[in-house]
């Protein structure tokens, strides 16, 4: 039996998830544990009986019963997709005998030892993450702070992306057609967090504010209702009518027909967050500015693909300059990515990871 455990706040992200992890390992029993319903609503992703394998959990009390029922036997794989640290404190019981993993989102990597309650966080963080089966992350980056901070052997670390059906990416002739569009579509940010620097990037792009442009803005979630207030009436101040902000969720359809529009993705964020903005804008020809200390900009850089720092737009003065790669420079990207991302490799080391 293989259980997966998801968080439920992200079920905007988890109807792909669900339907490829549900076509893993035939021959296994599955469960997909959607963890932190504050109520056991049910989930309506339209993927038909598939939905009968979900387990609602609201508290730690439910994490627990799914350990009781699952935990006894080591022929059975629990895997925690996200952070949660109920599930990594029970997943050290004594009585528990399954194949406990963790697929990291990126919360739980950064703990700073500046008091003395972070510094038994991070000493309890390093003794269960040691404690688990494998672990899987989505950059080499993570992979390199379970290694230096958490003192995680290398061998219990994989590094398998998501991706786990076929890429669909704009052809040459799509991306000419996008370059030559008139108007220059851009991306601030994948989420209302403030970690984004929403404000600090319109400001920077503000010396844009006269050209042909369209500012978008990923404001569904988290919720941040002050934030996503004071972005709104600074986003508004300096470009009018020349910004989108988008505050309700979107299917994964309207998410995709707004990524093939973005010709320039900005994310200013040291953390690994808004891979998906990020590997969309480049299947459908876009150019990528990211933190330059940053996971993602280190990870696109282990790939080889091109990008710029955020730091470089200051010293930018036209959108021509700003929209950087050539026609071949778009293409080579992509190429890239699809070379690294293998579908049939990569489903082999997710069946590996999961029953192993």
């Amino acid at each position: 039996m293989i259980i997966h455990f998801l968080p439920y706040k992200s079920k905007h992200h988890l109807k792909f998830k669900i339907e490829e992890f549900s076509k893993l390992n035939p021959l296994e029993g599955k469960k997909f544990v959607l963890y932190g319903a504050k109520k056991k609503i049910p989930l309506n992703l339209a993927l038909g009986l598939i939905e009968n394998e979900f387990v609602y959990c609201s508290n730690w009390f439910d994490i627990f019963k799914i350990f009781l029922r699952y935990g006894y036997s080591k022929k059975n794989s629990i895997i925690l997709h996200g952070d949660s640290v109920g599930f990594l404190i029970f997943s050290i019981f004594p009585f528990i005998r399954s194949k406990n993993k963790w697929v990291v989102w990126g919360s739980g990597m950064y703990h700073k030892r500046d008091n003395l309650r972070r510094t038994i966080e991070f000493y309890l963080k390093r003794f269960l993450y040691n404690r688990l089966h494998r672990i899987n992350c989505m950059l080499i980056g993570d992979a390199k702070i379970l290694k230096d901070k958490f003192e995680v052997h290398l061998d219990k670390v994989f590094l398998i992306p998501y991706k786990l059906r076929p890429h669909k990416i704009f052809s040459r002739e799509e991306i000419l057609i996008k370059i030559e569009n008139p108007v220059t579509e851009i991306l601030v940010g994948n989420q209302a967090n403030k970690h984004h620097n929403h404000i600090q990037i319109l400001k920077i792009l503000s010396k844009f504010r006269d050209e042909n442009i369209m500012i978008h803005l990923f404001l569904n979630y988290p919720k941040n209702e002050e934030y996503v207030k004071e972005i709104i009436e600074e986003g508004t101040k300096i470009f009018n009518n020349k910004i989108n902000f988008i505050t309700e969720m979107l299917t994964p359809d309207e998410y995709l027909n707004v990524m093939k529009r973005i010709h320039v993705t900005i994310i200013d964020v040291d953390k690994q967050t808004g891979l998906a903005a990020i590997y969309k804008t480049i299947d459908y020809g876009g150019v990528v500015f990211l933190n330059k200390v940053g996971l993602n900009k280190e990870w696109l850089d282990y790939l080889g693909i091109k990008t710029k720092s955020v730091d470089d737009i200051s010293s930018i003065e036209s959108i021509e300059e700003l929209n950087f790669l050539t026609l071949e420079e778009r293409l080579y990207n992509i190429e890239k990515r699809l070379t690294y991302f293998n579908i049939d490799n990569i489903k082999k080391q997710w069946e590996e990871f999961t029953v192993s």
